[in-house]
């Protein structure tokens, strides 16, 4: 799957950024602003079937920031998105991912 420069979610255009500025450290591969309209997602040490899911994953925070006001855990946010790519990814459903 090609990232796109920009996600419509919730009724508003995302951008979306590919970083090599995220804190890695603290074990942080992707961000979502509901503030700025931006998901940042980082490419420098993650393989692409990783960077597919964090994808996924930031879509999710910004699913539950707009309509359930953060009531999803990050646990519940990573299985969720976790489960949508494996979805996604099992039935060819991921186009473009050369």
């Amino acid at each position: 799957m090609l990232i796109p420069k920009t996600v419509r979610i919730c009724g508003l255009n995302y951008k979306v950024t590919m970083s090599e500025n995220l804190y890695l450290d603290q074990g942080i591969v992707g961000s979502h602003n509901q503030n700025t309209l931006e998901i940042l997602l980082q490419n420098h040490t993650m393989d692409k079937q990783k960077i597919v899911q964090t994808f996924f994953h930031e879509i999710m925070h910004a699913i539950d920031s707009h309509y359930l006001d953060n009531k999803l855990t990050e646990e519940q946010v990573c299985q969720i998105g976790n489960g949508i790519y494996q979805v996604l990814a099992d039935n060819n459903l991921l186009r473009g991912d050369k």
